[in-house]
């Protein structure tokens, strides 16, 4: 865990991506084919903290898939968090990492206030329209669900998320000891993936990485779920 927390230190913020997107519904873009659930190498918290638990914001409220705790002590700051987003207005949302009085990022969403395009039914949403948001962050890896998925957002104006991930695990190959091999790894392979739905193959999708201040920035085109993994 002190070699996790020493890898905190966080580097000048990147700016969001500028994508470009075929015609009609934006997509997100992926840049490999797809890759099943089994395959992939998700970014882990330290297992030597305990299990990680959940402060839930909206009880009626669950993401498939994502396991569900009571309210409890945790590194992370929140590990649910949900507000209202208006076409029209920008909005941002913020989490951090806890170790007593220090913080230091981990997840930042920027909404643009021309970013809300569509909702999952197909309506458009319109100017002073209204949508929930719920950002829900998994218990034992690298890894969040954004609701209501299939949400779809400007191709012009896309929503900018930044994730911070010095406070996860960096042996990533798992063999006890933080080194070369692990470096090569982020330097080369460590990037933010998404799935549409559960079941469905996980894509790698362009971002802009800091490998020396852990920290990876990625346009977002639609709402489902993302993780940092190899």
């Amino acid at each position: 865990m002190r070699r996790a927390l020493k890898a905190w230190a966080i580097g000048a913020a990147l700016g969001a991506l500028a994508c470009s997107e075929p015609t009609g519904l934006p997509r997100q873009i992926a840049v490999l084919d797809g890759r099943p659930e089994a395959a992939m190498h998700f970014l882990r918290w330290p297992l030597d903290r305990g299990p990680a638990q959940f402060v839930v914001v909206s009880p009626r409220w669950r993401a498939p898939g994502f396991a569900s705790a009571e309210a409890g002590p945790a590194t992370i700051e929140r590990y649910q968090v949900s507000f209202w987003a208006v076409r029209g207005r920008e909005e941002a949302v913020r989490i951090d990492y806890v170790a007593g009085e220090e913080r230091t990022p981990f997840l930042h969403l920027a909404v643009p206030a021309g970013a809300l395009l569509q909702r999952p039914d197909g309506s458009p949403i319109l100017d002073g329209d209204s949508v929930l948001i719920t950002l829900t962050v998994d218990s034992s890896m690298v890894r969040v669900g954004f609701e209501p998925s299939g949400l779809v957002f400007s191709p012009t104006s896309p929503l900018a998320l930044d994730v911070y991930y010095g406070a996860a695990e960096q042996d990533l190959d798992g063999d006890g000891d933080v080194d070369g091999d692990d470096q090569a790894i982020r330097e080369q392979r460590l990037g933010i993936w998404y799935q549409e739905a559960a079941g469905t193959p996980w894509l790698l999708v362009p971002s802009a990485h800091d490998p020396v201040g852990l920290h990876i920035a990625v346009s977002l085109f639609h709402f489902s779920g993302y993780a940092v993994s190899w």
